[in-house]
């Protein structure tokens, strides 16, 4: 009995922050590491309400989808442990549809003793595989729903790397069950002030009229920026684009400045 009304404050939980912030008619990619009972029961919500495409994956599941599959909006991933969401991040980065901006929302399917440690886990797993950033992190925790997440920047000693998460909100289990607050689970994480963090940016050179514009968004925003150039002397204007992309791939670069290497180019 008790099973069950855990199970259905869960799914309540889950079904409400898709209402309230999942884009209505943008595509909703759920996962699962096997048969579950919850993760039917979302899916089963979802599609009654007939507001948001959406795509489903398991274990079975090929890992590579068609080259011009749409982007995925809003993801929710039912997990059980930190290599279940390795396994799972990395089949769905490998698809054409990933989109690291998109709403993440991780379930978490089992009770945890320590629901902040376990959440910091599973975000460092989607920001190291995917740069997903837009993560809220479900996690049981006696009769409590507990939803974190994290912001990149907030200081000096926390920029790009996971260090920490944020209570963002919880779910009391009781009657029909309700937030504690009523706050936005998805803010704009994009700071105005960089506390001095670095950013790299790949670029042909430095110096010129672009780079005096970035220095001055840099300076404005109070970021640190490290330059890197590792173009080959003989690397085309159709080439450069390529490999600004391989640098971000590679987590080699934040940023790319593809008018800089244009302008470069023309000079």
């Amino acid at each position: 009995m008790i099973q069950r009304v855990e199970q259905r404050h869960l799914v309540s939980c889950v079904v409400t922050v898709v209402q309230r912030h999942f884009p209505v008619g943008r595509s909703v990619h759920l996962s699962s590491t096997g048969d579950d009972s919850r993760a039917e029961s979302v899916l089963d919500a979802i599609h009654r309400l007939e507001l948001w495409p959406v795509q489903v994956t398991g274990p079975s599941t090929a890992s590579v989808s068609p080259s011009k599959e749409q982007k995925i909006s809003s993801y929710i991933i039912f997990t059980r442990t930190v290599e279940d969401i390795t396994v799972q991040t990395e089949m769905l980065y490998a698809r054409s549809s990933w989109d690291s901006r998109g709403l993440f929302m991780i379930v978490v399917t089992v009770k945890m003793t320590d629901s902040e440690g376990f959440a910091l886990s599973i975000i460092c797993e989607m920001w190291q595989i995917g740069r997903g950033y837009n993560v809220v992190v479900v996690v049981q925790q006696d009769d409590l729903l507990n939803l974190y997440t994290w912001f990149p920047y907030s200081s000096h000693d926390n920029c790009a790397d996971v260090k920490n998460v944020v209570l963002i909100n919880q779910w009391v289990m009781e009657r029909e069950g309700k937030f504690v607050r009523e706050r936005s689970l998805y803010p704009y994480k994009i700071p105005s002030n960089f506390h001095g963090c670095t950013v790299i940016l790949s670029a042909l050179w430095k110096g010129g009229t672009e780079d005096e514009i970035y220095s001055q968004y840099f300076l404005t925003h109070n970021i640190t920026i490290n330059y890197v150039n590792n173009f080959r002397d003989d690397a085309t204007i159709l080439e450069r684009p390529a490999i600004y992309l391989q640098n971000l791939g590679f987590r080699e670069s934040d940023l790319f400045s593809l008018s800089t290497s244009t302008c470069s180019r023309r000079t």
